[in-house]
């Protein structure tokens, strides 16, 4: 290995999820899929970042508007452009992830063979798709 190539290593990825509501995605991601809150910036309380962790996966969920700036509801525009961005988490069992979920409350299909890939799908509040697969 070169020297730049041993300069050039990359050790992670950490996505930025801008959201409408921290909060509700907070909630979503820890009561539905087993997230566990890591960090918040809150500052005069309200909340504007957070960082979630399950299993060494981290994932970032960023405030898009100032708590006084943010419309009154979710724009479709926005959510629907969302659904052009999928993250692909890798599990062991696509399965057991299913069942969990279901029981968490979540309404969704059941795991799917795609691409080679065993997967099931979850669209979080932001239109977000997370692929959980084998």
């Amino acid at each position: 290995m070169s020297q730049e190539e041993n300069v050039m290593t990359i050790n992670g990825l950490k996505p930025l999820f801008q959201v409408y509501d921290v909060r509700k995605s907070v909630a979503f991601y820890t009561e539905k899929l087993g997230f566990k809150l890591d960090g918040t910036y809150e500052p005069d309380g309200h909340l504007y970042w957070a960082s979630l962790v399950k299993d060494g996966v981290e994932v970032m969920l960023n405030a898009c508007w100032e708590d006084n700036e943010r419309p009154d509801s979710v724009d479709p525009q926005r959510v629907r452009g969302h659904g052009d961005l999928e993250l692909y988490f890798q599990c062991d069992d696509v399965d057991a992830i299913y069942e969990a979920f279901k029981s968490n409350g979540l309404d969704l299909n059941p795991p799917s063979e795609q691409h080679g890939r065993r997967e099931v799908i979850v669209t979080d509040p932001d239109g977000f798709r997370l692929s959980f697969h084998t």
